[in-house]
């Protein structure tokens, strides 16, 4: 059942992209002292989107569809 995988999937997904998220912004923070907010916010929300896409689709679609399909969906819903 597609929503049976698909929700805790997401949720999942949703709470470690966050975490990832919150995570490098504090880390970035430190390596450059507090400047560059811009570069630190923006960095760490696209690579916490890119991290929560793969666990995603990998814990939704993982068994049903192929490797390949997968990379398909991830490459262009990113």
């Amino acid at each position: 059942d597609p929503i049976m995988r698909g929700t805790p999937s997401l949720i999942l997904a949703q709470f470690t992209s966050r975490f990832i998220n919150i995570y490098i912004i504090t880390k970035l923070k430190v390596l450059v002292r507090g400047r560059f907010f811009w570069l630190r916010s923006i960095f760490s929300s696209c690579f916490g989107g890119f991290i929560g896409l793969l666990i995603a689709f990998g814990l939704a679609y993982g068994g049903g569809v192929p490797l390949s399909g997968i990379e398909k969906l991830i490459l262009t819903d990113y």
